[in-house]
């Protein structure tokens, strides 16, 4: 009996030691192999500013604002850009936040980019487009001889006409016009525009923003410049012009926008715009002006 017995222990201990131990997990890993796989749902990064921006020519600062969902010790926000006219600001302290630095583009030519913002394997993308420089043409159209500054006060006339898909873009043209009959002045800046289609002339929005000056038709926030078309009729002034007139059928100075900025944003709790606009014509002329108070829309839509 003695025997059985150590013989039936010496086969539990030859067991026992020869059974394979079982893995300790590594307490945060996710697995019971030693990883380092953290546990939970992977990250999501967000953009919560606007994921596009056109820059003036002259060059400016973007600022993107961002938010993460299932952070993870250990990691951060970067951004991958590879075009060196564009630049990470340093020293921004707003939590969530990244400055981009735009610099001057000094060719005629617009051009774009496209910035990855990555956390971990999460990661979403900014657009940078920017305005190419008004160069001032061997053969001008502008007759305008000097800088003009409008004074655009109640008495000026503004109207937001809608024309609708005209190009077939997907994107609505409007054009805004700007009319100081006192000085016999007036401008009109055509600007591209998310679409409306379905909505009612008494639905129409008038459209709000930053437009940046190109000849990019096919981009929400283009302010179109100055240019001329041939067709059945004739010729005829297209995009975006100033004029001063000496009567109501005879033009003093006519000059087409080359270049610049126009911006028109609501005035809460109200049912006025403030307008602003800083162009130059093709030769480099500056004309410029402020305004606030009522916009009228019409309707030209044949969609």
């Amino acid at each position: 009996m003695k025997s059985l017995k150590y013989l039936f222990s010496l086969v539990l201990m030859v067991t026992v030691a020869c059974s394979p131990e079982t893995p300790t997990p590594t307490p945060g890993t996710g697995d019971n192999n030693g990883g380092t796989e953290q546990e939970g749902p992977a990250p999501v990064l967000t953009i919560t500013s606007a994921k596009s921006f056109i820059a003036i020519a002259e060059g400016e600062e973007y600022t993107v604002t961002y938010a993460i969902e299932n952070p993870k010790e250990g990691l951060s926000v970067e951004a991958n850009i590879e075009d060196n006219w564009v630049s990470l600001k340093e020293g921004v302290t707003e939590e969530n936040t990244m400055v981009f630095v735009i610099a001057e583009n000094t060719s005629e030519a617009p051009r774009s980019a496209t910035v990855e913002l990555s956390y971990g394997e999460a990661s979403a993308e900014v657009k940078i487009s920017q305005a190419g420089a008004v160069i001032v043409n061997n053969d001008p159209l502008s007759t305008l001889t000097n800088d003009v500054v409008m004074d655009l006060n109640e008495d000026t006339y503004v109207f937001a006409d809608c024309y609708g898909d005209d190009n077939g873009t997907g994107i609505y043209i409007w054009q805004f016009y700007f009319m100081d009959v006192i000085n016999r002045q007036m401008i009109w800046l055509e600007v591209l525009y998310e679409s409306q289609a379905g909505a009612t002339t008494e639905e129409l929005v008038v459209p709000t923003g930053k437009f940046v000056g190109s000849d990019d038709k096919w981009s929400v926030g283009t302010l179109m410049i100055g240019h001329v078309i041939e067709d059945f009729d004739g010729l005829y002034n297209a995009g975006s012009w100033y004029t001063q007139t000496t009567t109501q059928t005879q033009a003093e100075a006519l000059a087409p926008i080359a270049g610049g900025v126009f911006n028109i944003e609501a005035i809460e709790n109200s049912d006025k715009f403030r307008a602003t606009f800083d162009v130059k014509d093709d030769l480099g002329n500056r004309i410029t002006g402020t305004y606030e108070g009522s916009v009228t829309i019409e309707d030209f839509r044949t969609e």
